[in-house]
């Protein structure tokens, strides 16, 4: 990894993902729409979580790295 290479910065809305009180951690209650399955998107297509922040910045080795992980992203 380079200092050039892209990145994607995550601002997390935790309350977005605890807003049903019987669901908590689930986006809207739906199983499976979770941080941590977004997570998965990025670090499974080559986002690598620098620094240890809690994932919120993952750099990527090129450009088409970020382009194939937009792609995989759920269209919740």
């Amino acid at each position: 990894m380079k200092a050039e290479d892209p990145a994607v910065v995550v601002q997390w809305n935790e309350a977005g993902f605890n807003n049903v009180p019987a669901a908590p951690g689930m986006r809207d209650g739906i199983p499976g729409q979770t941080k941590d399955a977004l997570i998965n998107v990025f670090t499974n297509n080559g986002g690598v979580d620098i620094a240890n922040l809690h994932h919120t910045m993952f750099l990527f080795r090129n450009n088409q790295s970020v382009v194939d992980c937009e792609r995989a992203m759920p269209n919740w």
